[in-house]
């Protein structure tokens, strides 16, 4: 009984008041705002990119849908781990991605808006809190998307036909119609992980 004693919420009210945890509760506050940041972005980015990527491969006018469908699902077929070890090499500091935004002049307008340090000669992609942050978040993206994309293509096809034709039927724009049936479908088929995936 005498090792400690309950204090309630008192740590957790000192974590954001008093002077002696300032630093503690400073660093709490950018990690949870950088979850949070986190979480939002590898979702919908995903979630909104894989709709938005079957919604265009099961679209009749699309040219080729299964040679895309299947240039999309090589990134899921590739193991992650080597997909990374191809995006560090790329957007190293002498990666080929630096190389190109240095002759396309895109490092100098960094540097020039602020974004990139007068110093350096390169993006810092990996190097720089910021820099890494925006990497995590596309390579999110180029991860996430085609196996979200195989997700909604399989929802997409279980649409009742009939609802989007009496949908024309009734005027409404493709956009009407992916607002008020394709996207609550997809929704009420798709809740729970999208939960689970934010979590």
């Amino acid at each position: 009984a005498s090792l400690f004693t309950w204090v309630g919420f008192k740590n957790f009210i000192n974590l954001f008041t008093t002077s002696t945890t300032v630093t503690f509760g400073y660093s709490f506050r950018v990690v949870i705002g950088w979850t949070f940041v986190w979480a939002l972005f590898a979702t919908f980015t995903t979630y909104i990119g894989g709709i938005m990527l079957a919604k265009f491969l099961n679209n009749p006018k699309t040219k080729l849908p299964k040679f895309w469908r299947a240039l999309f699902v090589i990134t899921i077929a590739v193991p992650q781990f080597v997909s990374l070890l191809l995006v560090r090499n790329f957007f190293a500091n002498a990666g080929i991605v630096n190389t190109l935004c240095a002759e396309w002049g895109i490092t100098e307008f960094l540097k020039n808006i602020g974004l990139v340090k007068e110093s350096l000669t390169y993006i810092p992609f990996l190097s720089d809190p910021n820099w890494a942050k925006v990497m995590i978040i596309l390579i999110n993206i180029w991860v996430g998307v085609p196996y979200q994309m195989l997700i909604a293509t399989g929802v997409l096809m279980n649409i009742p036909g009939e609802l989007m034709e009496s949908a024309r039927i009734d005027g409404a724009t493709e956009f009407h119609a992916f607002m008020k049936i394709t996207m609550p479908y997809m929704l009420f088929i798709t809740g729970p992980a999208l939960v689970t995936d934010f979590i």
